[in-house]
């Protein structure tokens, strides 16, 4: 037996491990769990159009600092960074830097990958070890002898393909992906709500081309 206690003001939110969103991104799923704080700053949106073109400020004025004050108690100013945290992993980031322990992680995030893990494990029909990490490996790729092949048990085995030279493409994605996290990162540091727009449009381009350019190569593996 115990006591539950709720703090004042808490939110919370629940993402099913296999959500029913018919046409919408993980991105517009995430947002679902702000539905509330969404609503309200729609509201507020609503109340400056209506002042733009009120003679009678005063009450109206008095009704958006209660929603405004509402809506940054409860973290609407942070909910676009609060998303992109997410979907980077930056929480699940650090809890691994500070892991003392060994772990074996299969991932497409590339960003986590590549700044955490110094051993990759290539599988293409074969299992080949490159020590460093998943941005090294497709460099190395095109030099064989770097490869330090995993003994197996023989057996047949198709023919790995032929490596593709990827080192321009792979510069300019590791590029684009130092740049998209110093954007997030400027978004957790600052509580200007103009400015997180911007830099919020500015992200979602650069996810935009990371994600084409991300395609393009794992076509050419």
């Amino acid at each position: 037996m115990g006591v539950v206690q709720r703090k004042q003001r808490l939110m919370i939110g629940y993402l099913a491990q296999l959500p029913a969103y018919p046409n919408k991104s993980g991105r517009d799923v995430l947002y679902t769990a702000f539905a509330e704080l969404i609503r309200l700053g729609e509201a507020m949106h609503a109340l400056e159009a209506e002042m733009a073109s009120s003679y009678k400020l005063e009450p109206l004025l008095d009704k958006y600092g209660a929603l405004q004050t509402r809506y940054e108690q409860r973290g609407g100013y942070v909910i676009d960074s609060k998303v992109n945290a997410m979907i980077d992993g930056i929480r699940l980031t650090r809890f691994v830097d500070r892991f003392t322990g060994t772990l074996v992680v299969v991932s497409h995030d590339r960003y986590f990958l590549n700044k955490l893990f110094p051993i990759t494990y290539w599988l293409d029909g074969t299992i080949t070890r490159f020590p460093g990490n998943v941005a090294y490996a497709l460099e190395k790729r095109v030099e064989p002898h770097i490869a330090e092949p995993v003994s197996q048990p023989k057996a047949k085995i198709a023919k790995p393909k032929r490596p593709v030279d990827t080192a321009a493409d792979e510069a300019r994605l590791n590029q684009l992906e130092d740049d998209h996290q110093s954007l997030l990162t400027q978004m957790n540091d600052t509580n200007d709500v103009e400015e997180l727009m911007t830099l919020q449009r500015q992200a979602d381009a650069l996810q935009a081309d990371i994600d084409t350019l991300l395609n393009q190569l794992l076509e050419s593996i």
